[in-house]
């Protein structure tokens, strides 16, 4: 009996080492500081890059919110978009020591749903001439319902015409 006891007490020690084991590599794949969304630019409208109107020149970024693990459907994965930084080039390739800084004010973008985003990049006199052009690398910071951070970078290509 004792032997039998042994090698029972020795398979549940085995086996809660295994379940403990696999529950550490599972959390080892998911940051739980990110969130659950990811972004999708679908479209971009620019407004203000006329050289014939004296306007800024803003940008309005369709979004969609896919959820990356297929069962974030809740409310608390729903995006707020807090801030956002725009680095320009002339080239595509290198910036130049100009920048914007700005602060979104709008509600919160479903997950699973579409948005619009609406960002100040250029003002008036700031922007190039005719037949000229900039490239706006715009990184957007937010968070989640839950708190977690959601981040993206879009590329922004503003021709002057």
């Amino acid at each position: 009996m004792r032997t039998e006891f042994l090698i029972t007490r020795l398979a549940v020690v085995a086996a809660l080492f295994l379940v403990l084991g696999t529950m550490v590599a599972c959390n080892d794949h998911d940051d739980a500081s990110d969130g659950e969304a990811v972004v999708e630019v679908t479209a971009t409208v620019l407004a203000g890059n006329d050289t014939a109107i004296a306007e800024d020149v803003t940008a309005t970024l369709t979004l969609k919110l896919q959820d990356r693990s297929g069962i974030a459907t809740s409310f608390f994965n729903d995006v707020v978009f807090t801030s956002y930084t725009a680095s320009f080039t002339s080239d595509g390739v290198a910036p130049v020591p100009l920048g914007v800084n700005g602060v979104i004010t709008t509600n919160a973008c479903a997950i699973g749903g579409t948005c619009d985003l609406t960002i100040f990049l250029v003002a008036q006199g700031s922007r190039g001439g005719a037949g000229t052009a900039q490239f706006a690398i715009v990184q957007v910071r937010g968070m989640d319902l839950n708190g977690n951070s959601v981040t993206f970078t879009h590329q922004i290509a503003i021709p002057y015409i």
